[in-house]
């Protein structure tokens, strides 16, 4: 029987269409007081008032791209490493049965938990950490209970492993 593959990591990217979003917010808030300034030559507190809000505006969203541009090279950084890795064949594969899985409770916002071949993998819907696997919604994963035959290649950092592939047998 082959393997279907469920999961694939892929590195995040840049983000450029957010940035063009909060560039043009800027824009926006930098044109209504230039606007505001060469229409409204009479002052008035009005006029101020749209001037500061444009200004406002500007720097808000002026300060949210220097954040996301700031970003960019830890992406730089997360995408090198992981093709690194990737090519080098540096990563662990375990292949085998689920066993002790322990699904995400609809109360409480904990992580589905299980093992492969005495391998325990943890994986959670409300936070991705380090850009890594993490769920869809609750037994909807491709990962739902024990007993499943796959195959996941993961690399193993600080204790913790972090899915990059996930396959099941069909």
């Amino acid at each position: 029987m082959d393997y279907q593959t469920l999961y694939e990591y892929q590195p995040v990217g840049f983000g450029f269409g957010r940035l063009l979003f909060l560039l043009v917010l800027s824009i926006l808030g930098y044109g209504l007081a230039y606007y505001t300034k060469k229409s409204n030559v009479k002052y008035s507190l009005q006029r101020q008032v749209y001037i500061f809000t444009g200004y406002l505006i500007c720097g808000f969203f002026a300060i949210f791209i220097i954040v996301n541009l700031s970003k960019i090279p830890r992406i730089i950084v997360v995408r090198r490493d992981f093709y690194k890795i990737v090519e080098s064949k540096n990563y662990s594969v375990v292949e085998g049965e689920t066993k002790d899985y322990c699904p995400m409770s609809l109360v409480k916002q904990d992580n589905v938990r299980y093992t492969v071949n005495g391998i325990p993998f943890i994986f959670t819907d409300f936070t991705i950490p380090n850009d890594v696997y993490h769920g869809i919604k609750i037994n909807t994963g491709p990962i739902t209970r024990n007993g499943q035959k796959v195959r996941i290649s993961y690399i193993t950092s600080n204790e913790v492993n972090y899915i990059f592939k996930i396959e099941i047998k069909k």
